[in-house]
């Protein structure tokens, strides 16, 4: 949301689909075999929407409808679990100091972010944990006519949420490296980018397999054409480590297409 509206009064919306699919199993950095066929297949459905009061202050919120699927181990046995329904609404309001010089635009960004419990607890692979999780990101990016970078620092702290269920914080540091491949008059162009995302997550306080890091990279395409664009983006794990056996990170995949006005 960082490239749509700025001008008083602007705003946007996109949708998206997302597929995430892991399917190997590690002890710690190390892929190990997988004789039970442990998984985790997600579909999320993503409506997302941003309101711009001027240049430097904004609210967004992303709310998720998610539908999943995963083979666990329950009592030494492998058993499919599954959930679905609305996840968890994520509301937040950037601030942005923004800078102009000859050939280059960039800004500073603190954004105060809130998780909200409206994720469904109670199926087997539940899509939410009940927790109400303040989060904060910090971020720079820059713009030229050719280049687009973006470099966000961004935390969650993990509450309680639903039957004492914790999960552990999370760190995150993602970095977008775009570049312009055509842009012609009447706002008409394309940009590839490489989306590069390092993450690491606590344990959580109620299963010690649990927690871990990662970093995933891969292409992003963008086309746009006046108030529309319309993106694809493909995201895949090179490297992880994980607390205990775990099922790794996904591989992942997500198309949508976006308005500002």
């Amino acid at each position: 949301m960082d490239m749509v509206p700025r001008w008083a009064g602007g705003w946007g919306l996109q949708m998206f689909q997302e597929y995430r699919v892991a399917e190997d199993l590690f002890s710690g950095s190390d892929k190990i075999g997988n004789p039970s066929g442990l998984r985790r297949e997600v579909h999320t459905t993503w409506l997302e929407g941003v309101y711009t009061f001027d240049r430097a202050r904004r609210v967004t919120f992303k709310m998720p409808y998610v539908d999943q699927e995963r083979v666990a181990l329950v009592s030494g046995s492998p058993v499919t679990q599954r959930g679905h329904g609305l996840g968890d609404i994520m509301i937040a309001a950037p601030f942005k100091k923004y800078t102009n010089v000859p050939g280059l635009t960039y800004n500073w960004s603190a954004t105060p972010q809130l998780r909200l419990p409206t994720g469904k607890t109670t199926h087997a692979f539940a899509v939410g944990d009940g927790s109400w999780d303040p989060g904060l990101s910090l971020s720079l990016s820059t713009e030229s006519p050719r280049w687009y970078h973006l470099y966000d620092l961004w935390y969650w702290k993990n509450t309680q949420g639903s039957n004492g269920m914790r999960h552990g914080d999370e760190l995150g540091f993602d970095i977008n490296i775009g570049r312009a491949l055509s842009h012609q008059e009447h706002n008409i162009g394309a940009f590839i980018m490489l989306d590069v995302t390092a993450r690491w997550m606590d344990r959580s306080r109620h299963n010690s397999n649990s927690g871990g890091e990662y970093i995933s990279m891969g292409p992003m395409f963008m086309v746009f054409k006046g108030n529309w664009a319309f993106r694809a983006e493909y995201r895949l794990p090179v490297y992880e480590r994980w607390n205990g056996n775990q099922v790794g990170n996904e591989h992942r995949f997500s198309i949508g297409v976006g308005v500002a006005f």
